[in-house]
């Protein structure tokens, strides 16, 4: 029997890896990751203590996603049981789609039953049309908007704030309007499409947040860490806010990887739904990393594959 030369094995390694990755970049959009972690909030009245908020971004509905993969993602977040869920944008996918020929959101959201759903618009929402969105949104699903408006979540006589911004691309951020009458003592909690959100906000002198929650990024869709990130050029500071929990110069901002499935492949940024509990603990980060706060064990994952 012939030796394999090192260069014949180097090939087959290499092409052997090629199919793997690629079999992964096809597989991956279809597997859901499932995020659990908590996060403290100063001065978090103990009758909030405990309080579970889902998150489920990046839809683009239009674009691959079906009412299938809807339930059965919708499914695995009911299952960390949220209190409440967010979903910060990109209900729909604003390239190509018009309201002539985009599809109406009758059913996608119906497996989240009746607990509270807040969401704001995103970038892709304004694309297809910001009237045509919030009709959808109004006519099909239990989803509260909260483009530059706020509500107060009460338990017993403590206020828990929850507020939204627009879009920072394409709509108007007005984050005095999102938490107009909070009381000042009021936890604060805000739904904003763009992570970047964190960083800067014009015409602001200092209103409070204790976390954002956001999409937009994927994930970085495509990536090969350290080496390839494409997706880091749609926010204007790089990969910081891929994913995950970060710690933005203004505030903290959770980044979920979303759900979409832009031109099917995604790699090395599964989608997900994630929840996250409210605690009174405090905690410091270790190294200045909020990351660092998240145990091995906080994120959990509960992939499940198309059939």
């Amino acid at each position: 029997m012939r030796k394999l030369s090192r260069r014949k094995l180097l090939k087959l390694g290499l092409g052997a890896g090629l199919v793997g990755c690629f079999g992964e970049a096809l597989s991956e959009p279809n597997r859901v990751e499932s995020i659990q972690f908590r996060f403290p909030v100063r001065d978090l009245p103990k009758e909030f203590e405990g309080l579970r908020i889902g998150v489920m971004s990046d839809i683009h509905w239009g674009h691959v996603i079906d009412r299938e993969f809807m339930r059965r993602a919708s499914e695995q977040l009911l299952a960390m049981k949220p209190d409440i869920v967010a979903i910060p944008g990109d209900f729909y996918h604003g390239q190509v789609l018009t309201p002539a020929n985009a599809p109406s959101l009758a059913g996608a959201f119906d497996a989240l039953g009746s607990v509270p759903q807040y969401g704001v618009l995103g970038n892709h929402d304004h694309m297809i049309g910001r009237s045509f969105v919030e009709d959808q949104l109004a006519k099909y699903t239990k989803i509260q908007l909260l483009d530059n408006r706020g509500t107060l979540l009460s338990r017993g006589s403590s206020k828990l704030a929850l507020g939204g911004v627009g879009d920072l691309w394409k709509g108007h951020i007005d984050l005095a309007a999102a938490f107009a009458d909070v009381p000042e003592d009021a936890p604060r909690i805000l739904l904003a499409h763009n992570p970047d959100v964190a960083e800067f906000m014009p015409n602001d002198k200092g209103t409070r947040v204790d976390l954002q929650i956001s999409g937009h990024t994927h994930g970085g869709q495509i990536v090969i860490p350290h080496v390839f990130n494409p997706y880091q050029r749609i926010s204007e500071y790089g990969a910081k806010f891929n994913r995950g929990l970060v710690e933005g110069a203004r505030h903290p901002v959770f980044v979920s990887k979303g759900l979409a499935k832009l031109n099917h492949p995604r790699f090395c940024a599964l989608p997900d739904v994630a929840c996250i509990e409210l605690v009174r603990k405090a905690w410091l980060p270790v190294a200045g990393s909020l990351g660092s706060h998240l145990s091995p064990g906080s994120y959990l994952t509960d992939p499940f594959t198309k059939g």
